[in-house]
């Protein structure tokens, strides 16, 4: 399978259109036309983690974090980072990343750590809602400029999707940049340019970040602390809670960094949180919320992306897919 078909194939299960704006999800690094020959899946793209692939004939990396993110101004071997993605681009080896478009997806990361604790479909804390418009434009001759322009747009990420059908342009495309498409559309032609606009899916929940779920059977605290350690087999994690015989009916779980979204809880009358990477002050916060919180660990919420994204990719790749998890860089002691 070619990459270009990999790639499709997987951003039509998660979107990249779904992530967070500060994000850079997708494929970061290789060559499309490239035959997919064997996939790892990993939290981290490490050293280790190509070593890995080098040795083992691995040519495409699917990551969970993006091995870039910020603003790369050069990629040598002066820096540690360049040094990684030239040891990529050397051995052709392609990586795509799936980050926050899985995180907020209703079968992405969160949705699978519910599995793994209740077998139930949760909800969304916080869900981003469609604002997408169509716009039709009737034309007796589409020019080619028209044609061009959309592709651009398509690609600073303000259409979502366009086609060409009898003459007649749908354009689908977020509504806050509607009347910016036009104006661009209408400067190509020297007459106003007739459309139609109309809602499409407005206000169809389509995401969010993080979700939460009813227990059937509420237990104490304390007695659910242990179901999730067993359940997402940690040893060891930490809790906040002014009461642990305190009964657990409604729990919010955010995979990764999860601090942000405390008051979304408190509205939602959560009993627990479960995220990782909680601070001191968010600690503090939840308590005067009188929300208690179990913070399994950043690494810990999110080492079963290997498993999903594995699972997922075998839907679709007959070739062998490796689940790498790697390590957690903190000790515990």
């Amino acid at each position: 399978m070619q990459l270009k078909h990999f790639l499709n194939k997987l951003e039509k299960m998660y979107p990249v259109e779904l992530q967070e704006k500060w994000d850079n999800c997708g494929f970061l690094v290789g060559r499309l036309e490239n035959e997919v020959k064997k996939v790892l899946t990993t939290l981290d793209v490490t050293h280790e983690v190509i070593e890995y692939s080098i040795a083992n004939n691995v040519n495409l990396i699917v990551s969970h974090h993006p091995i870039i993110l910020d603003g790369m101004k050069s990629i040598t071997s002066k820096t540690m980072h360049g040094d990684k993605v030239l040891k990529l681009i050397e051995n052709k080896i392609a990586v795509i990343s799936m980050h926050t478009n899985i995180d907020k997806h209703p079968e992405g990361l969160n949705d699978f750590l519910i599995q793994k604790l209740s077998g139930t479909k949760g909800k969304f804390l916080n869900s981003d809602r469609s604002s997408d418009v169509k716009l039709i434009i009737n034309e007796k001759k589409l020019e080619t400029k028209l044609e061009n322009l959309l592709i651009k747009m398509k690609k600073s990420d303000e259409i979502y999707d366009y086609g060409i059908e009898n003459q007649k342009l749908t354009v689908t495309l977020r509504s806050k940049d509607l009347k910016k498409s036009i104006n661009m559309i209408q400067y190509l032609k020297e007459d106003e340019i007739q459309f139609e606009a109309f809602p499409y899916a407005l206000g169809k929940e389509i995401g969010g970040l993080g979700n939460y779920f009813t227990i059937e059977k509420p237990l104490p605290l304390r007695e659910y602390i242990e179901y999730v350690k067993k359940a997402l087999d940690i040893s060891i994690l930490s809790v906040v809670a002014e009461d642990l015989d305190k009964i657990i009916k409604k729990v919010a779980i955010v995979s990764g960094s999860g601090g942000s979204l405390i008051k979304e809880s408190y509205k939602k009358e959560i009993d627990l949180y479960i995220s990782g990477d909680i601070n001191y002050h968010v600690a503090q916060s939840a308590k005067d919320y009188g929300l208690a919180i179990v913070d399994i660990g950043h690494f810990e919420s999110e080492v079963i992306f290997c498993e999903l994204m594995a699972h997922k990719i075998s839907t679709f790749f007959e070739g062998k897919v490796i689940q790498f998890g790697g390590k957690n860089p903190f000790l515990r002691m």
